[in-house]
């Protein structure tokens, strides 16, 4: 519950703060235990950024990162390799960017991939 409380933005809508509160309370506390220990706690987590810098280097597509803070998008942009990628900063977020700025994600989204599929513009 305190990850939850403290993932949003001033921007957050009450509502979606409530559910996510909701869906937490409603997990099954060993469930969780056993998810967040397989994702940081490990040696080889995925969630520990030394485990998890092999993956975005075997990324050959082009990606789209948006992050709430400069720290993490920094971290995504050491690992592009694709020419059309891109990551963007949204501060003032929390962590679902998504729910904070619905909006303006599927705005963003819409002109990434439409530049993308211009004609006679390889992806790879």
């Amino acid at each position: 519950m305190r990850f939850v409380r403290g993932a949003f933005g001033p921007h957050t809508p009450p509502e979606v703060r409530e559910r996510h509160e909701r869906l937490m309370a409603a997990m099954d506390p060993g469930v969780l235990a056993r998810c967040r220990d397989g994702m940081y706690p490990a040696p080889d987590a995925f969630g520990a950024r030394a485990a998890a810098r092999a993956y975005p280097a075997r990324r050959r597509c082009p990606v789209l990162g948006v992050y709430s803070t400069r720290a993490a998008a920094d971290w995504e942009r050491a690992g592009l390799t694709h020419p059309y990628s891109r990551v963007e900063v949204w501060q003032g977020c929390g962590h679902y960017l998504h729910e904070d700025r619905g909006d303006g994600l599927v705005a963003l989204v819409e002109e990434w991939t439409a530049g993308l599929v211009e004609p006679g513009r390889p992806l790879a």
